[in-house]
């Protein structure tokens, strides 16, 4: 994702802020873009993470996805099929970085731009950034090259 100075600021939505998504949320936010997560239903290590990792709350997963430029997951592969269907089929931009097989992101991407979705499949590379640590979102497909640099398009 490009920062916020090269370009427009993006909204850009968390589903869920688990230890690599809040992680990746703090590098996007410390880039100058708003990054938002749905509290709605997460438990209290969740909310506590999404707050020192600096996300903004915006209450449930239907204002993530109107209020985001793009909607990053990364969820527990056993979750991902459910994210694309509560959240994947109406955001402008949905990327996919869950650890699942090249199928089942074929199938999901399948689902996702049947009802008019944009897909991007994600792969997150690396532990959780920190203390100097760094790790790597690759993006693949249709669209991942606007999506790292123009989030939005």
């Amino acid at each position: 994702m490009a920062d916020a100075a090269a370009g427009r600021r993006t909204t850009i939505g968390i589903v869920h802020p688990g230890e690599m998504g809040a992680a990746l949320g703090r590098c996007f936010a410390q880039r100058g873009h708003r990054v938002i997560w749905a509290s709605d239903s997460r438990g209290e290590r969740t909310r506590h993470r999404a707050l020192r990792a600096g996300l903004e709350d915006v209450a449930d997963l239907a204002t993530l996805v109107t209020e985001s430029d793009l909607v990053v997951s990364i969820v527990p592969p056993h979750a991902a099929a459910e994210v694309v269907d509560t959240v994947g089929r109406r955001a402008r931009v949905f990327v996919d970085a869950n650890a699942i097989s090249p199928i089942q992101s074929s199938r999901l991407r399948a689902a996702a731009e049947r009802a008019g979705g944009h897909f991007v499949d994600g792969s997150v590379v690396g532990a959780p950034p920190a203390d100097g640590r760094r790790v790597r979102l690759f993006l693949s497909g249709p669209g991942a090259e606007a999506a790292a640099e123009e989030p939005g398009a």
